[in-house]
């Protein structure tokens, strides 16, 4: 956000204390971190214009919420946003005021499809990424700030 160059370290170990499984603790914070991020990182025009597609693809992570009996965090996950909007908006101000980087360029590394290991369902895969793809190659056109 801030144009800081990226180096490489490669003497340098990094050791996460995680694991890979499905765990309802990191379900809520995975959700919790996808909405605080698009509302802090994200100016209002670009916002708006993904709104139809998250809104799709939150009916459809809902779904998959609710068939793999992590419904309660999802619902959690957006009660905190709700009550968390005024820290939100502080973070919101504050990363807005520092930008370097356009949401034109911020969007260029975003994919427009659903790519998640654990479904691998036809509608996905031919109805709902193609209609994904071809938004997104819309709407990217129109995002120049």
């Amino acid at each position: 956000m801030n144009g800081y160059r990226l180096m490489l370290a490669p003497e340098s170990r990094v050791v996460h204390k995680y694991e890979f499984a499905r765990s309802r603790k990191n379900y809520y914070y995975m959700e919790r971190n996808r909405y605080a991020l698009l509302l802090i990182f994200f100016r209002w025009p670009t916002l708006l214009l993904i709104f139809p597609a998250f809104v799709f693809m939150e009916a459809g992570v809902f779904v998959f919420s609710f068939l793999s009996g992590f419904w309660r965090e999802k619902i959690q996950a957006y009660f905190w946003t709700l009550g968390h909007m005024i820290e939100i908006a502080r973070a919101r101000r504050a990363v807005q005021g520092d930008r370097k980087i356009s949401d034109r360029k911020l969007v260029s590394f975003m994919v427009a499809t659903i790519r998640f290991q654990e479904i691998s369902n036809p509608l996905l895969k031919y109805v709902a990424n193609p209609i994904l793809a071809v938004y997104w190659r819309l709407v990217r056109i129109f995002i120049f700030w």
